[in-house]
């Protein structure tokens, strides 16, 4: 296998940004870097690109297909409760359609939050709490290296 190609999933630029920043110092090529700012864009760089390493914000936007084929992933998203409940459905189709991949949740919500509590019982690798900080994101690349 080759180096690890990452997937950040997150609707605000800053913080999409800043993790971003933060893998490539950590020594990852930004050519192995993917972003993605809606549930819909998230399940297209996913499918095409197969990232082992994802950072799902939950909270997100669904978007819409740009293009044919992605139409599936809406069906998926018919159980979200609610418009921006699309990183947690994301996040599932990803768990559940590649199940190597390293899911660390970002979210600003509580550890009891339904969503996250049912990322964690399916097997995500890590849950971030947000404000994001480098020295997690840096963290998080250690604990992959060590249990690789």
């Amino acid at each position: 296998m080759g180096a690890p190609k990452f997937l950040i999933v997150e609707d605000s630029p800053v913080v999409r940004l800043a993790i971003r920043q933060a893998l490539k110092n950590s020594s990852v090529d930004d050519r192995l870097i993917f972003d993605a700012d809606t549930a819909s864009k998230a399940i297209e760089v996913f499918n095409q690109e197969r990232p082992d390493v994802a950072f799902v914000d939950i909270s997100l936007p669904i978007g819409k297909a740009s293009r044919p084929g992605a139409e599936g992933f809406f069906g998926f998203l018919a159980v979200a409760p609610s418009a921006l409940d699309g990183g947690s459905a994301a996040a599932r189709y990803m768990m559940a359609h590649h199940p190597a991949l390293k899911l660390i949740v970002c979210t600003g919500n509580p550890p009891e939050d339904p969503r996250v509590r049912e990322l964690i019982k399916a097997g995500a690798f890590q849950v971030l709490e947000k404000p994001l900080r480098a020295e997690q994101i840096r963290g998080i690349l250690e604990r992959l290296r060590t249990e690789a």
